[in-house]
């Protein structure tokens, strides 16, 4: 998956919760219980309302979702 389509996943998927979406978003590439994964933060370099979640690489699947308010 390319980091737009993860992006567009995590956006939709906080979209889903409620949770208020800040710029900048910041993407790498990580792994997560041995799985190929990205880990999506938002409003990076801020403190409060930062969204982390971690999606699976092969497919999008979302696997971890936090929404941090401080």
């Amino acid at each position: 998956m390319s980091e737009a389509q993860i992006i567009a996943l995590a956006r939709r998927f906080a979209e889903e919760r409620g949770w208020t979406w800040y710029e900048p978003v910041v993407v790498r590439a990580r792994q997560w219980k041995n799985l190929a994964s990205f880990q999506v933060d938002t409003h990076a370099g801020s403190r409060g309302a930062n969204i982390r979640m971690i999606l699976a690489a092969a497919d999008g699947r979302l696997l971890h979702a936090a929404y941090l308010p401080r």
